[in-house]
């Protein structure tokens, strides 16, 4: 009799031991896709070698502490849904996709809970809206790199003209020609040339004046 106890009390140390290395864990930890898509969430055991588990998905529109905590979770049910499970794990397949589908899904198996999955489906219309706003995003990016260009070239382009401009006033002026020939050294060959042209007086024709006695 005591042999019997003792092996329950060792089986029972064993699925204790098991049930605490037990986690379930869930692929992948979120989903944004469009409406009309499909997705697949995966659930697999820890332990793979444990045999078969009862699992079971629940759903909740958005994460709420308490009823997590609580595991206070509605079952899922939807036509559109298809539920696999076997070998310690389980699948949940969603086709067509809708708003509405949106949410975070559990999985629960063997009365251990997963961390969910979240959920989120958008309008194609949103998609386009998200499209619009990067391309928006990459011509204000395009013009403010134009405008980085311009407060590069524009100072460049008003120092090259100022510099060009002071150029312009300190160049050397052009040489006056006026008083050329009059320095000393050239003098007497001026005055020579002159003295060349000079006409010899005439000494016959001296002014002579007559007085009234002569006539």
């Amino acid at each position: 009799m005591n042999y019997i106890l003792l092996g329950c009390f060792l089986l029972s140390l064993v699925n204790l031991s098991v049930m605490a290395d037990f986690q379930v864990q869930q692929k992948p930890r979120f989903y944004g896709v469009n409406v009309g898509r499909w997705v697949i969430f995966t659930c697999s055991a820890s332990d793979l070698t444990l045999g078969e588990a009862v699992v079971t998905w629940h759903k909740i529109d958005k994460y709420e502490e308490a009823k997590v905590y609580k595991h206070d979770l509605h079952a899922f049910k939807n036509n559109r849904a298809v539920e696999r499970s076997g070998n310690m794990k389980g699948q949940l397949t969603i086709r067509n996709l809708e708003v509405q589908d949106s949410g975070i899904y559990y999985c629960k198996m063997n009365n251990t809970w997963g961390r969910g999955t979240e959920l989120q489906v958008f309008r194609r219309s949103k998609a386009d809206v998200v499209t619009g706003r990067n391309k928006m995003k990459d011509m204000i990016i395009l013009f403010q790199g134009f405008l980085l260009m311009l407060c590069v070239i524009i100072p460049l382009v008003w120092y090259y003209r100022l510099e060009q401009k002071e150029e312009a006033v300190y160049e050397e002026p052009e040489r006056d020609h006026t008083y050329e020939g009059l320095e000393i050294e050239h003098c007497g060959d001026l005055y020579e040339d002159l003295t060349a042209f000079a006409q010899e007086p005439d000494a016959e024709a001296a002014w002579e004046i007559e007085s009234p006695e002569q006539e």
